[in-house]
């Protein structure tokens, strides 16, 4: 236990996990626990590279302040949802260090972490929506899952060793001109489309791959999923997207959007990704996708809002 030393309080003990190669690495151990503890905590510093404790939740600690990226963020995440039913008050802070921080940016997470951090001592909390990947063996993601465009660059990435963020999006700007479509039928609510589609994605952030404004109406709690789709006929619309990205230009697909709490899709395609995780499709090439309502909790800098709701 510690005494803070301006006020002469007890500190609020919270665990601090850090992925010391997430991003550019600016931030050491020493330096992130004295940021933590000048604005109040006591810290319990665990180290993703070298120590298994970070998938454990210590008694009495409710915040858990990850300073890392989006990958980090999910497996926390998926330790968490294994014993969910017990750990409803545990609230999630992130410090973006990594490389596109999705999950940070579509919460409005901005500033270094020494602002972040003092403003997390407030409190204010957003609930955030889980995907459930019902026939997948029970597969999650946080941001989005789909098929199409975003699995081939996936491989084409783990092919080449390219992690650069800009590196990526010059190959998916290539990809997005050459991809060949695959049938799907896609069932959103109830609502049948079917077609060639170059993308299918089910998105639960605004943000997703490296760092596409795929979706400008995401509110991942609001119990409803952007469901993006790219016909073959509209891939002039797709690789201007990913042009103006490169560029810094872009706005989201706003006009190719649906939304929706159920999603069923039907391919021959024999990838799909969830997050970052890039998996085979299974034999019946159908994927069910429901929400698992308010299934996290995030600490943010201000309670609002996250996003608009489509018209």
């Amino acid at each position: 236990m510690l005494v803070c030393f301006y006020c002469n309080c007890i500190m609020e003990k919270i665990k601090l996990i850090h992925n010391p190669n997430a991003g550019n690495s600016s931030y050491s151990k020493k330096e992130l626990i004295s940021l933590v503890e000048s604005a109040g905590f006591e810290a319990a510093y665990i180290n993703t590279k070298n120590d298994e404790s970070w998938k454990d939740l210590d008694p009495g600690i409710n915040i858990v302040i990850i300073a890392g990226g989006d990958g980090t963020v999910r497996k926390f995440a998926a330790s968490l949802l294994e014993k969910k039913e017990k750990n409803d008050d545990i609230a999630i802070g992130i410090l973006q260090l990594g490389t596109a921080n999705n999950i940070a940016n579509t919460l409005k997470l901005k500033g270094e972490p020494g602002e972040l951090i003092e403003e997390f001592r407030k409190h204010e909390i957003v609930r955030f929506d889980v995907g459930r990947i019902e026939n997948n063996k029970k597969n999650f993601f946080l941001e989005s899952t789909g098929f199409g465009l975003f699995p081939e660059l996936m491989q084409l990435l783990k092919k080449t060793g390219i992690k650069d963020l800009d590196a990526s999006l010059q190959v998916l700007k290539k990809l997005a001109s050459s991809l060949k479509p695959d049938y799907y039928e896609v069932e959103i609510d109830g609502e049948k489309r079917n077609g060639d589609y170059l993308l299918v994605e089910v998105m639960n952030t605004s943000l997703m791959g490296p760092h596409l404004h795929l979706n400008s109406v995401s509110d991942p709690g609001d119990g409803k999923f952007e469901v993006v789709l790219v016909e073959e006929s509209e891939r002039d619309d797709l690789v201007n997207f990913v042009s103006a990205t490169v560029d810094k230009g872009a706005n989201a697909l706003r006009n190719h959007v649906r939304q929706g709490s159920k999603i069923t899709i039907k391919t021959e395609g024999r990838y799909f990704h969830a997050d970052d995780q890039l998996l085979p499709a299974e034999k019946s090439k159908e994927l069910t996708i429901t929400v698992k309502r308010a299934a996290l909790n995030f600490l943010v800098t201000k309670a609002q809002s996250i996003a608009p709701k489509i018209q």
